[in-house]
């Protein structure tokens, strides 16, 4: 019996539609990667998580009803939900997102992980 490859199992968190879909595109061309879910805001990736159980989470950090860094500390305080989560944003400015912003939130969920580990 050949062992085969583990597949990475992975949901897309974007509130742009076409953005998930470029990404699922880019991933599927690998075998070794599977897109279980997606979620348009915050709220549907917390969802997302809790039933797909991913290894990898690609996370946009401004979205509607809740915000990507929120949805990140709500997967990991959960525990157990998913693997490791992958910040991605597409704008840093010091009117809607700053960088110390996402530096200082980014380190809260790190905290909220290790406490619940």
């Amino acid at each position: 019996m050949i062992d085969q490859p583990a597949t990475l199992r992975v949901v897309i968190a974007d509130d742009q539609a076409l953005v998930r879909a470029g990404f699922r595109m880019i991933l599927q061309t690998d075998p070794g990667i599977r897109v279980v879910g997606e979620a348009a805001n915050g709220e549907e990736a917390v969802f997302a998580v809790r039933r797909h159980r991913p290894d990898v989470v690609m996370m946009d950090v401004r979205m509607p009803v809740l915000d990507g860094l929120e949805a990140t500390r709500r997967i990991l305080a959960a525990g157990g939900g998913g693997g490791r989560v992958i910040i991605l944003t597409t704008l840093i400015s010091t009117s809607t997102c700053s960088l110390p912003f996402v530096r200082a939130r980014a380190a809260s969920c790190s905290r909220t992980s290790r406490r619940s580990t």
